[in-house]
């Protein structure tokens, strides 16, 4: 009785072939494990919006720039994130310097509408923000973490902060970067 064999490069394909069998299997287990985490009820599967060209804001002393905070929930329901313009019910937001001595960061009152993008769509928001760089930052030249965060009603954390930060830099002639992923532009002169 013969056995056949094959060939010396059909065994080097056939593993390789397994290997990529293997590699679909553990992602497709992966992906369970992450849907199994996200229920809609817990987290929302809340996003933050990128889209700048993520580079670092600058800011030069004493400038003031606007920003936006562009929210996406996830209900898990194979359509992906939707873009929102107001916050779930309860939930409210919040920004911080972690140096008031470097720059100040408040939310607006009233929001300020986002500028339209390239295409002449204006994206949601759900409020924006201002930050105003010191005259005579503590840290100068130094990047300091800028958080936001959305907060229930109770007072528990809805979303993971998210952090991006800045720099006071006494060289800067103008601003620079982005927060967030959004570019940043000057803020427009109070009572504007």
């Amino acid at each position: 009785m013969a056995i056949w064999k094959r060939p010396n490069q059909w065994d080097k394909l056939f593993a390789k072939l397994d290997s990529f069998k293997t590699l679909i299997e553990l992602d497709r287990e992966i992906l369970k494990a992450i849907k199994a985490l996200q229920k809609p009820t817990e987290n929302l599967g809340i996003f933050w919006k990128t889209g700048g060209k993520n580079m670092p804001a600058t800011l030069p002393l004493g400038a003031t720039v606007q920003g936006w905070v562009t929210l996406g929930i996830d209900n898990h329901d194979g359509k992906g994130s939707v873009p929102q313009s107001v916050l779930p019910a309860g939930q409210s937001l919040g920004i911080a310097s972690a140096d008031e001595g470097d720059f100040t960061a408040a939310l607006d009152a009233t929001p300020v509408p986002a500028p339209a993008d390239g295409s002449g769509n204006v994206p949601p928001t759900v409020g924006s923000f201002v930050v105003k760089a010191s005259s005579t930052p503590t840290q100068p030249n130094a990047p300091v973490k800028l958080t936001i965060t959305i907060a229930n009603a109770d007072g528990s954390q809805a979303a993971v902060p998210l952090e991006d930060t800045v720099t006071v830099s006494e060289a800067a002639t103008e601003v620079l970067g982005d927060l967030f992923g959004v570019p940043v532009v000057p803020a427009p002169p109070a009572g504007s």
